[in-house]
């Protein structure tokens, strides 16, 4: 099994996405419009909470070469606090992980080892 941070940073990205509003576009083929205007409102009203938290349990699934499933668990939270605070946790079975955003540096952390990204704002 093979883990990825990249993944993890990405994925903290994404959902700090969601918060940001975006311009009016048009709604593409085969979406639903009552899902579309049902995620627009929650977006818009997203967008305007000053701070929030999610919080989330993720599992994955591996099979070994014998052919037992193991589960492994990892619980994450993400807190935002407008306008430059951004703290997402997540620790379990198979990862001990923190990333910090402050509006200059980033730093993502494995506790007990060294950081493994720390990069202040160009």
């Amino acid at each position: 099994m093979t883990h990825h941070p990249s993944r993890t940073i990405l994925a903290c990205a994404a959902l700090a996405a969601t918060c940001f509003p975006w311009g009016a576009s048009a709604q593409r083929a085969g979406v639903d419009a009552k899902a579309d205007k049902l995620l627009r409102a929650m977006t818009s009203y997203m967008a305007g909470l000053q701070k929030f938290s999610i919080k989330t349990e993720n599992s994955l699934e591996a099979v070994t070469t014998e052919g037992q499933k193991i589960q492994f668990v990892a619980p994450a939270t993400l807190t935002l606090q407008r306008p430059n605070k951004l703290v997402a946790r997540r620790s379990g079975d198979v990862a001990e992980q923190a990333f910090f955003y402050d509006g200059k540096t980033l730093t993502f952390l494995n506790p007990g080892h060294r950081p493994l990204l720390d990069r202040a704002r160009a």
